[in-house]
């Protein structure tokens, strides 16, 4: 009985916290795309792009922590999201779980390239 109220108490928890790590994504890129320079409307296929652009950076700090024995906890910060050429450019941090240690990542850096049709 007490096993099941914990299981069920660590599964609402991380469920809170789950919430809680989408949400603060949520406002950062928010906050990123604030940022985004543009004099035109912003469209979807620009949303899409940089949604592409952190996506490529996420993927690459995951695996240059897996390959150092540590596992991606979270977005740190978006240092930046800004045009470049036919596409965009973005930048961030995340925070590192290594041995049980909280660490915050190198800056990554990508590029996405798109037309808007």
């Amino acid at each position: 009985m007490l096993n099941e109220k914990m299981e069920r108490h660590v599964g609402m928890t991380l469920g809170v916290i789950g919430v809680a790590v989408t949400l603060a994504i949520g406002v950062v890129c928010g906050v990123a795309l604030q940022n985004y320079k543009s004099e035109k409307p912003i469209s979807a296929q620009a949303l899409a792009n940089r949604d592409s652009c952190l996506a490529s950076i996420t993927a690459m700090a995951e695996r240059n922590a897996n390959s150092q024995g540590g596992h991606v906890m979270k977005l740190h910060q978006v240092i930046y999201v800004s045009e470049a050429n036919d596409g965009i450019v973005c930048s961030a941090q995340f925070d590192i779980d290594r041995d049980g240690k909280r660490e915050i990542s190198t800056g990554y850096t990508s590029a996405v390239s798109g037309r808007e049709g």
